[in-house]
């Protein structure tokens, strides 16, 4: 059973929400802000969820419309804001969630960006060899970037423009064989 605590709402509208572990949920707001709420036990073994902690704010607090996780041996979480903005948000460890490291990884020009996949693929022809790959959804235009080189930055590999309307979900799940 779980508890409802009234210090655990978040008193502003929310547009996404994802766990990033088993017992940490992070919530996404219009005002660009970015929450961490924890399920935690009380002393009677009862389960609750703990006060909303900012963990980050977009500048000039423009909504946050898309958020991915991953969670393998480092934290790392990246929001779609409504400047056009994708951030990295490297966090320190699950306890403290703070942000040790952020990183633009694309500024798309005069238009939101609205939606993100990460997508884990295995590359044509390469066996057991995978790859990391970051979809971006904007106004009117996706971008497909893909994590490389020994500091895990990403590279655009294609950029789809021309869309007709706002890209509101994506998802990459083949690359042929020129990786286009």
């Amino acid at each position: 059973m779980m508890t409802f605590i009234a210090d655990s709402w978040i008193d502003e509208p929310l547009t996404k929400a994802k766990w990033l572990t088993d017992s940490t949920i992070l919530a996404a707001s219009v005002d660009g802000k970015l929450y961490a709420l924890q399920i935690k036990k009380d002393d009677q073994g009862v389960e609750f969820l703990s006060k909303p902690r900012l963990v980050y704010s977009t500048e000039h607090e423009v909504a946050i419309w898309d958020l991915v996780t991953l969670s393998s041996g480092s934290l790392e979480v990246w929001v779609a804001d409504d400047s056009g903005r994708v951030t990295q948000l490297t966090l320190a460890d699950e306890n403290s969630l703070t942000v040790s490291k952020t990183t633009v990884v694309h500024q798309f020009v005069n238009e939101s960006a609205l939606c993100l996949s990460l997508d884990i693929l295995r590359l044509p022809g390469g066996g057991e060899t995978w790859t990391t790959v970051l979809s971006l959804g904007s106004n009117s235009c996706v971008v497909v970037l893909e994590r490389t080189g020994a500091d895990q930055s990403f590279s655009q590999m294609v950029m789809k423009q021309g869309v007709r309307d706002n890209v509101s979900c994506l998802r990459t799940i083949y690359f042929g064989g020129d990786r286009k």
